[in-house]
């Protein structure tokens, strides 16, 4: 389905149940009616131990950049960045070859630091803007969507609905790795 407008877009996403992946749980569908200059993915994988992100990137950079075009097009936005870290090599070059040329979308490239992923630093790192206390990138014109996220707008606009998710299984666990449940399986 070819979606247009904000509105087909939004309804979509709402219709498919798809909310921030990063942890808030926030609906995805309330960002998208913001109109904004700049997207965000945020794709740093702050905790050392994660692999989720990097794993969606590798195998899914099109999806991941697909539903930035969609969340581009609902907020208005003229700036698309996918921002990981630089020592992702494998998954930068996945998401360079997934974003191309001429989409207004740039792949930014985050140091190794913790905690690369927190909303305030990214924002700040990839805008110059600084977040105002107790604010949301919102108030700075900036919507932040985790890599997962975005995969599941694009799957939104083929009207797919959020049922699984990819999950990290790590530690003193038999084999790691990053996994695709449905959503609720317990552990």
């Amino acid at each position: 389905m070819l979606l247009n407008t904000k509105e087909q877009i939004v309804a979509a996403v709402q219709k498919a149940g798809v909310v921030g992946a990063g942890g808030a749980g926030f609906p995805t569908h309330v960002k998208l009616q913001a109109d904004v200059d700049t997207v965000i993915v945020n794709a740093s994988e702050c905790e050392p131990l994660l692999y989720t992100d990097k794993a969606v990137l590798l195998r899914h950079a099109d999806l991941v950049v697909e539903g930035l075009e969609l969340a581009m097009r609902a907020t208005g936005a003229k700036r698309g960045v996918v921002a990981l870290k630089a020592a992702y090599k494998n998954v930068v070059d996945a998401v360079k070859s997934a974003v191309g040329s001429g989409k207004g979308i740039e792949v930014f490239l985050l140091d190794n630091y913790y905690p690369a992923g927190d909303e305030y630093l990214l924002v700040y790192d990839v805008t110059g803007r600084i977040i105002p206390e107790g604010g949301i990138p919102l108030h700075v014109g900036v919507v932040v969507n985790n890599a997962v996220t975005l995969m599941n707008v694009a799957r939104a606009a083929s009207g797919v609905c959020v049922v699984t998710r990819p999950v990290t299984v790590t530690g003193e666990v038999n084999k790691k790795g990053v996994y695709t449940v449905p959503v609720g399986t317990p552990y």
